[in-house]
């Protein structure tokens, strides 16, 4: 990438990040699984590595940032606790 420069990496992370806590005796959520809590916790790892990744490549020209894409529709809530009553559901469908 620096050959390149100037450039830029995006990584795409989510405002999940602010919830999140690594686990590091349980990183891949063996021991327990919430899966708002795992999909907190990766975000929240996407934030770290693109921290470190711009500590790295500073003063190369290269441009490391992480963006929250906004709301997009997918089916992950499908599997988190808001989802699974309804006004959950109402709450998570009336944002698309």
């Amino acid at each position: 990438m620096i050959r390149y420069a100037p450039s830029r990496i995006v990584n795409v992370s989510s405002s999940a990040h602010k919830r999140g806590k690594i686990k590091f005796d349980d990183l891949n959520n063996e021991k327990t699984y919430e899966p708002g809590e795992a999909y907190a916790q990766s975000k929240l790892a996407n934030i770290l590595f693109t921290q470190e990744l711009a500590n790295k490549l500073k003063g190369t020209g290269v441009t490391v940032n992480a963006v929250h894409p906004g709301i997009v529709r997918t089916e992950i809530t499908r599997y988190m606790g808001i989802y699974q009553n309804f006004l959950g559901r109402l709450a998570v469908d009336t944002l698309y």
